[in-house]
């Protein structure tokens, strides 16, 4: 009940998936079954406080998939960071899924593996798969470390749940059926994920198979052939600023390269005459997000373009547009470099005594430090965020499903249409939202080209 806070960890995890029917066949061992995913988008709240009427579409969205009742679950994951509010407002959700479900009060244990090993940001909803796969495996359910006392205004008494502070065997609770977890998985910019798990039983079928016809889990075969269209469309190259003028551009076989205002100069020195199809700013008239403008302006200039771009595509649309809550964003990116300012300001802290054994004062040290990077603030974090370039796409249109950002390099365009095309094909959505974005002309990626190439650098945004 002292938590105040998060503590980061860090880590990778990872899983190796197989359709069941085809580890049974290669005899693989199975630690257990993904029955359902639910993923959902905070439409309320802000982008740092969760919303628990978006938690709530991902969790019902995955017991729909699973075709189980949530008071099935022996162990809910939680997301669980450590902040009051966060840790609240999951409760509070977890208590509203479970509200029409009579039964002994605690039958469902609750916790985080960030109280063992921090919040690995990335790779938390991987650490807290982990854990349950893990408890699967010794029919134990995980207790919370340091676990002393529930915040009562969490009011934890005489509900559904109970945080375990020890060990504790995985009982059958109902007969017949398996056992059976669930995860969260809440981040920045309202992003839900909400998982669930169950053990498989070589000797026989698990109780979710044998359901009658009328309720059986939704199963998300291969993919079919039906057509997805286009509707709308809004783009920036370079200099060709919305979709009239990169039309021209294209038709009319108009070259957009030309030099930067500036040389670049290399790490080895060299400067080079830097062509590229380049993007001086990002303009966008005051108001016309819902942005304040001191967020404005610790955003990442990705994150602003692509804002502008998808709202020249939905302006486009002729025809009628479906509930924004059956909308998905899927946008690929590639690194910006700005994300890494804060590393300079950092090393200047690191590097102090090397500065001061050279004779520099610490105010001339705190005044370059300043210079050449601003102090990390709340808006700052969610500006450096590259998943942020989706989840603001998300805010600002009130898109209440999925949203993902995908980087794969080149292929990053490609691979966010390929999926959006599988999420409406399967039903999941009405309307994708989906598109790219690099701001590659930044100074150190060109420094890069130059040290790799003779001769001048040729670059594209």
């Amino acid at each position: 009940g002292r938590a105040d806070g998060l503590v980061v960890g860090e880590g990778a995890g990872l899983f190796l998936l197989k359709r069941l029917e085809d580890a049974l066949r290669d005899e693989d061992r199975v630690y257990g079954v993904i029955r359902g995913i639910g993923l959902s988008n905070d439409v309320g709240g802000s982008l740092l406080a969760p919303d628990t009427e978006g938690q709530l579409r991902a969790m019902r969205d995955a017991y729909q998939q699973a075709g189980w009742q949530p008071d099935e679950v022996d162990i809910v994951e939680c997301h669980g960071t450590g902040t009051p509010t966060g840790d609240r407002v999951e409760v509070s959700s977890l208590k509203t899924l479970w509200a029409e479900f009579a039964g002994t009060p605690g039958r469902c244990v609750i916790g985080s593996i960030k109280s063992n090993i921090g919040h690995l940001l990335t790779g938390a909803g991987a650490a807290g798969l982990m854990k349950l796969v893990l408890g699967l495996r010794e029919k134990i359910l995980p207790p919370q470390a340091n676990f002393q006392a529930s915040d009562p205004a969490m009011g934890l008494e005489g509900s559904p749940f109970r945080v375990a502070g020890t060990t504790q065997a995985w009982n059958v609770r109902v007969p017949g059926m398996p056992r059976r977890a669930a995860l969260s998985a809440f981040g920045f910019g309202g992003i839900n994920g909400h998982l669930l798990l169950e053990e498989w039983a070589d000797s026989g079928t698990s109780a979710s198979e044998k359901k009658s016809e009328d309720n059986q889990p939704v199963q998300i075969g291969p993919v079919d052939d039906e057509p997805i269209a286009i509707v709308g469309m809004d783009a920036t190259f370079g200099s060709a600023i919305g979709l009239r003028e990169v039309q021209e551009a294209i038709l009319r076989r108009q070259d957009l390269f030309r030099k930067r205002s500036s040389d670049c100069v290399s790490s080895s020195g060299s400067v080079s005459s830097a062509v590229g199809a380049w993007l001086d700013d990002i303009e966008v008239p005051v108001g016309k997000f819902r942005i304040a403008p001191n967020e404005l302006a610790d955003m990442l200039p990705q994150q602003l373009l692509m804002l502008r771009t998808v709202d020249g595509a939905l302006a486009g649309v002729k025809g009628t547009k479906s509930q924004s809550g059956r909308w998905g964003v899927y946008t690929g990116i590639g690194l910006d470099l700005n994300s890494t300012n804060f590393a300079l300001r950092w090393a200047f802290d690191h590097d102090k005594q090397s500065w001061k054994s050279q004779g520099e004062s610490g105010e001339y040290l705190a005044v370059v430090r300043d210079a050449s990077s601003h102090p990390l603030t709340p808006n700052r974090v969610l500006g450096a965020l590259g998943g942020m370039v989706a989840s603001r796409i998300a805010r600002e249109f009130h898109v209440g499903g999925p949203s993902h950002t995908i980087s794969s390099e080149e292929t990053s365009g490609v691979r966010a249409l390929e999926n959006a095309r599988r999420a409406l094909q399967r039903g999941e959505i009405d309307l994708a939202i989906v598109g790219a974005v690099d701001i590659s002309g930044d100074d150190r990626h060109l420094w890069a080209f130059s040290d790799q190439r003779t001769g001048g650098v040729r670059a594209g945004e």
